[in-house]
């Protein structure tokens, strides 16, 4: 009977490995299925809030001496078509004859941000004038001005892309 009994005890032992081995199988098909192992590339975007110069351009300079006068007057058109900053745009107007500069003036105007809301309005513009005396001896006259536009924050999107994990399971689901 001692004999008979060993065969059992053996027959048990070899079934619980085989639940065991079950077992194990089973969660390690649940790990594989759940775990987070599979790298992905997601792509994203963000808005990000920087400082810059506003966007404009200027056109229509000129240095005109209107006839018969000791004055010269030069003028330019400067258009603001920033969708972010508006502010006060300093035009800085230098005039030069053949002995260098001799005179020199700045004027501001505010300018505001160009909106898509009003349809027709593409940007916000301003001509900006000065005089300038000059005698009647004085010879070859020019001209350069400089715009001097606002600073403000203005915002961008940035694309990315980041390496995730997921599981098996998740690829499956909507997003």
């Amino acid at each position: 009977m001692d004999q008979e009994k060993v065969p059992v005890v053996q027959n048990n032992h070899s079934r619980s490995k085989q639940i065991l081995s079950v077992l194990v199988a089973i969660m390690i098909v649940l790990l594989l299925l759940f775990l987070p192992i599979i790298p992905i590339s997601e792509s994203y975007s963000l808005t990000e809030q920087y400082e810059r110069e506003a966007l404009y351009y200027t056109k229509k300079e000129q240095l005109v001496r209107p006839l018969f006068e000791t004055y010269y007057e030069y003028s330019i058109h400067v258009y603001n078509n920033d969708t972010f900053i508006q502010g006060t745009f300093t035009v800085k107007f230098d005039i030069y004859d053949e002995k260098g500069l001799f005179a020199s003036k700045s004027v501001s105007k505010n300018l505001t941000a160009f909106s898509t809301d009003l349809p027709g309005l593409l940007f916000s513009w301003g001509t900006f004038v000065v005089d300038f005396d000059a005698s009647s001896n004085q010879r070859n006259i020019t001209g350069k001005c400089f715009v001097i536009a606002p600073r403000g924050i203005a915002e961008r999107t940035i694309n990315k892309t980041r390496i995730i994990y997921r599981s098996v399971i998740s690829l499956f689901q909507p997003s």
